[in-house]
């Protein structure tokens, strides 16, 4: 759409107006010209020809698409017209080429329905477009990595578990409580003190003997 399209998705209700297709430059467009300039730098010029061209239009750059340009007016501040290509390489000085619907017999006229839009979009896969490499091997790399990382993560929280069984167990072991060993413990130290109570009674006895004889 044009730069002067009021439409707005941004409102509250957004605003939507029938867009204006019959104005718009490129509606029965036979062609376009663009020039580039004969002094460095070069500069760009766009002309339409057709029922709503006209020009010449400003060809900038398209900021955040490779190779792309965009038709603004002369307007201070430009409008974007609505138009917009893309070129491989830069042009020389003083170059020019049209751009224009193919005729019959043409070598580059592609028939309706053809599926070149598709075969186009399936070729995507194999062009390096993510960290110089392809979605699907990218995709595939990243798949791979994740699963390698999350089965690493296991092992060691398997490993993990183990130590923290061992240590526990090493704990109990060192600190914990017996209770046979606590119950053979009590018997042995009953005996004793029933022993001890045995040899101080005869003793008592013994001592009490003595006296009675002297």
């Amino acid at each position: 759409m044009p730069g002067t399209y009021a439409g707005s998705i941004n409102g509250s209700p957004p605003t939507l107006p029938f867009p204006t297709k019959a104005t718009h430059p490129s509606t029965g467009m036979t062609n376009m010209t663009i020039t580039a300039s004969g002094t460095a730098p070069v500069a760009m010029t766009a002309t339409i020809t057709g029922p709503n061209g006209g020009g010449p239009y400003n060809v900038v750059a398209n900021t955040g698409q490779p190779n792309s340009y965009k038709l603004q007016t002369t307007a201070v501040p430009p409008v974007d017209v609505g138009i917009g290509f893309q070129l491989s390489g830069t042009p020389d000085l003083g170059q020019s080429f049209t751009v224009g619907p193919a005729t019959v017999g043409a070598p580059n006229l592609k028939a309706s329905g053809d599926n070149s839009n598709l075969l186009q979009l399936t070729a995507q896969q194999n062009i390096n477009l993510v960290n110089n490499q392809s979605y699907q091997v990218y995709y595939t790399s990243m798949v791979a990595s994740i699963g390698n990382q999350g089965f690493a993560v296991g092992q060691m929280n398997a490993g993990a578990q183990k130590t923290l069984e061992q240590a526990t167990t090493n704990n109990s072991n060192y600190s914990g409580v017996n209770l046979d060993q606590e119950a053979a413990n009590l018997i042995k130290y009953q005996q004793s003190y029933q022993a001890c109570s045995k040899v101080i009674q005869i003793a008592q006895s013994t001592f009490s003997s003595i006296l009675n004889i002297m």
